[in-house]
């Protein structure tokens, strides 16, 4: 994923399991994106439709370094399970116009 940094972060996901979408109306969800060695931000997590595994990452990237930034996203069932997705990276580039 390629983005400049000032433009606005906005990921639009949905869970699923076996091809079903995931219910998530009891679990928690966390998302940061950083590098292997730093922490830059938390991601903002909107839940456009719990029943259906659906949610929106999103941030502002106006102090994001340029380079490369991975973000993984942990999920805390109703269970009390702890389960993490792999790192996604993000490569963040200077605008021409910033």
């Amino acid at each position: 994923m390629n983005i400049k940094r000032g433009d606005s972060f906005q990921v639009a996901l949905v869970v699923k399991v076996s091809g079903v979408p995931q219910d998530l109306t009891d679990w928690q969800v966390r998302a940061s994106i950083g590098t292997s060695s730093r922490f830059i931000a938390e991601l903002a997590v909107e839940f456009t439709d719990r029943a259906a595994g659906e949610f929106t990452l999103s941030a502002e990237t106006a102090t994001w370094p340029t380079g490369a930034l991975s973000f993984d996203i942990r999920y805390t069932t109703d269970a009390e399970q702890i389960l993490t997705t792999d790192p996604v990276r993000v490569f963040v580039a200077k605008g021409i116009t910033e």
